[in-house]
């Protein structure tokens, strides 16, 4: 996780900026409701186009698609 104390990849670039296009509405801008059952498809979509267009290809893409679930299993894990 980026902790702000180093310079941060392109990818965490892109996955803040993905994160950014999910908060409430500014300036006329809609986001999906919290509860709104396309808020995960819609984010992870950003994602991905954020990433791709930042030039990672696919497979690197499915690399940091696998680390995450990973690192939630872990989480998963841990709190049960």
């Amino acid at each position: 996780m980026y902790d702000g104390m180093a310079t941060p990849s392109p990818e965490i670039n892109a996955v803040q900026t993905a994160l950014k296009q999910q908060e409430p509405p500014t300036q006329g801008r809609q986001t999906p409701a919290k509860d709104d059952p396309r808020r995960p498809r819609i984010l992870a979509k950003t994602i991905y186009r954020e990433l791709r267009t930042s030039g990672l290809e696919e497979r690197e893409v499915l690399a940091i698609a696998t680390a995450m679930l990973g690192l939630v299993a872990a989480d998963l894990r841990d709190s049960s």
